[in-house]
């Protein structure tokens, strides 16, 4: 969109999601997840998991349009990563930024092995941390409120999955 005129839907629409398309990797396009240590992926992005690795992926599109998005991110843990719930997340900076709002969370999501149902939990996290030092504040990881939005069997097939959902207000 080179410009937007009068009144439309999308013009108050702000997407809080930093490189949702997966197209900048500037610590390289594969990485090795080796401890259950947060580590970076995609930038912006970051997988949290006891083994496995992260890699960028061109997509293939065939008869799906995925927008903009050439690449990407396909994750491969081990089955002992299974035991301690692999993370992927993405932080948004200020816990008063969606507070009290209505959000929408679109992706599109496959698994390539389907030999057993697998399933993925979103949820969103509300970090208030403790104190002024931004060390404090990204790492008081007892200092947040968790909500479950949905719990997603992963499909064998490209599917686009999108959630609406109310964040909770901090006051």
């Amino acid at each position: 969109i080179n410009s937007l005129s009068g009144t439309s839907p999308l013009m108050n629409v702000k997407n809080h999601i930093i490189n949702g398309s997966f197209l900048i990797w500037q610590r390289g396009t594969s990485i090795l997840i080796d401890s259950s240590a947060k580590v970076g992926t995609a930038d912006r992005w970051v997988m949290k998991s006891p083994g496995g690795d992260a890699r960028r992926k061109a997509h293939t599109h065939g008869n799906i349009s995925f927008g903009n998005s050439r690449y990407y991110l396909e994750i491969d843990t081990t089955t002992e990563a299974f035991t301690q719930d692999p993370e992927l997340s993405q932080r948004i900076e200020d816990v008063r930024t969606l507070e009290g709002k209505t959000v929408t969370l679109s992706y599109w999501v496959k698994v390539s092995d389907n030999s057993e149902d697998v399933y993925i939990d979103i949820k969103y996290k509300q970090n208030f941390g403790t104190g002024t030092d931004p060390e404090t504040l990204i790492s008081a990881s007892s200092e947040y409120a968790s909500s479950l939005i949905a719990e997603v069997k992963l499909p064998s097939g490209w599917t686009k999955k999108t959630h609406t959902f109310n964040i909770a207000s901090i006051s």
